[in-house]
């Protein structure tokens, strides 16, 4: 996950110092699962809590780093865990 406003500044970044031709991964530091992310989110709206499946033991998960991204553009995210993202935060109608 990637708040937008980091998306943003990324792009900004890359622009600003010239880092054409690069492959990044950007997502912020902390790596809450999906139903970690979506209860919170979901509740934090006020919306119905969505349902998951319990996991296969055949699932694989990978976790994305953006450490050559944090080096290279010498960037540090706004938003380094998902969970404090301000939209999780606020009410449905402050949305």
């Amino acid at each position: 996950l990637i708040h937008l406003e980091d998306c943003i500044s990324i792009l900004i970044e890359i622009i600003k110092q010239d880092k054409w031709g690069r492959v990044y991964n950007a997502c912020a530091d902390e790596h809450p699962s999906r139903q970690e992310f979506y209860t919170a989110a979901t509740a934090a709206l006020n919306l119905p809590l969505p349902h998951f499946a319990p996991p296969s033991p055949t699932d694989t998960f990978k976790i994305i780093s953006s450490e050559k991204l944090k080096k290279d553009l010498s960037y540090r995210f706004i938003y380094s865990n998902p969970m404090l993202f301000k939209e999780i935060q606020l009410s449905k109608e402050e949305f």
